[in-house]
């Protein structure tokens, strides 16, 4: 039986020695895991000063060379207004797809300034993981209902939900 692990956080060993690419390798290897689908580090987990003159996809690109085993997705830092170039950087990098966590990133998931991520990333065939429902943070930024739009106005674009439903939606609201 082949195993696939779809959501794996990784980062710098100086970061998070736990979280480190070889140790995702070695549960892999445990666990029986013939990929996973690894994330770059959200930008305010990543040690510019380890490695000054890159960013966390560049980073995660050059740590998984060659690695057949990994699906690799790179993050948009929702701070800077280059959004859809960061997008293409994903794409020519060749990473698989993109990581968004709208609550944590703090971005709501129909702000139109992400419209541009959707639309670069429809064009170019990027998929984009969603981290939806409650994280320490509002549910309005990510409500799944909040999705319904996106799936409307960008039709041919592929993306998934994680962590859909749960607590946030056994509560009234």
């Amino acid at each position: 039986m082949r195993i696939i692990a779809n959501h794996a956080h990784v980062f710098q060993e100086s970061v998070q020695p736990h979280g480190s690419i070889s140790a995702l390798k070695q549960v892999m290897d445990e666990c029986g895991i013939s990929q996973a689908v690894a994330f770059a580090p959200f930008p305010k987990h990543f040690n510019h000063d380890e490695a000054p003159n890159t960013n966390p996809n560049r980073w995660l690109c050059s740590e998984i060379k060659d690695d057949d085993r990994l699906y690799c997705f790179g993050v948009i830092d929702m701070e800077k207004d280059n959004v859809a170039d960061q997008v293409q950087e994903i794409y020519d990098l060749g990473l698989n797809g993109i990581k968004m966590h709208p609550a944590y990133q703090h971005f709501a998931v129909d702000d139109r300034k992400v419209y541009a991520v959707y639309e670069k990333a429809e064009q170019l065939g990027l998929p984009i993981s969603f981290h939806t429902g409650v994280h320490n943070a509002r549910i309005r930024q990510s409500h799944t209902l909040l999705f319904d739009e996106v799936a409307f106005n960008f039709k041919n674009l592929r993306f998934t939900l994680e962590h859909v439903g749960g607590y946030s939606f056994s509560m009234k609201q």
